[in-house]
């Protein structure tokens, strides 16, 4: 499983980055809500360094879970 995070990190930018919309993007306020959320669960720097990647993974999980849905019913609308 060893670098599995650096290689999702470079498909996504292949795929995204560039693409001429906003599909898949993440957005600048991402980043200040998941800073926010963090901190909110408290317990001094490194607990909140930790929350916030477990909360960032966990959002960033269900927001491409979201859209493969919706990708999925878009294709099913086209037949």
């Amino acid at each position: 499983m060893k670098n599995r995070i650096p290689k999702a990190v470079q498909d996504y930018q292949k795929r995204f980055y560039g693409a001429g919309h906003n599909e898949g993007a993440f957005y600048g306020s991402d980043f200040y809500e998941v800073k926010e959320a963090a901190e909110k669960i408290g317990g001094g720097a490194a607990t909140t360094l930790y929350e916030a990647i477990g909360t960032a993974l966990e959002a960033g999980f269900m927001i491409g879970y979201r859209k493969a849905q919706r990708d999925c019913r878009k294709r099913q609308t086209k037949k």
